[in-house]
């Protein structure tokens, strides 16, 4: 069982959407950069824990690969026990992470959270002394 879950942007019509397919997904994986940030998280959940009890029941068994491009919207979603589908999805994934300009594009969001990690100290610093300000303290 393979599901594809994500819709694709018509070409002829782009406000309308189609239903995926698996040759639109390998192809992007093989144009486009994958977005590290979902990366962060690993594009293949080998043992999702689905949230509701009737995903649980249906995709008992599956795998979930889910991703999207850096600086190209064209995010996918494959729910699938399909050995198949799975070495192919793999594989492609494996060859697009393995790329310099997957490795630059990991890079720059590594570079961009630090930074807001510590612009985000940096303001909690600024509201505890405020707050010590206010209150006296």
């Amino acid at each position: 069982m393979t599901e594809l879950i994500s819709e694709n942007r018509c070409l002829e019509t782009p406000w309308c959407t189609e239903p995926d397919s698996l040759d639109r997904i390998l192809g992007d994986l093989e144009k486009h950069t994958l977005s590290p940030e979902l990366g962060a998280f690993g594009f293949i959940d080998r043992s999702p824990q689905w949230i509701r009890p009737a995903d649980a029941e249906r995709y008992a068994g599956c795998v979930h690969v889910l991703g999207n491009f850096d600086g190209y919207s064209g995010a996918f979603e494959v729910i699938t026990d399909d050995a198949d589908v799975l070495e192919r999805l793999s594989a492609a994934i494996a060859r697009n992470m393995a790329t310099p300009e997957y490795a630059e594009a990991k890079r720059r969001y590594e570079q961009e959270r630090a930074e807001r990690k510590a612009a985000m100290a940096e303001d909690h610093q600024h509201r505890i002394a405020l707050s010590e300000v206010i209150h006296g303290k």
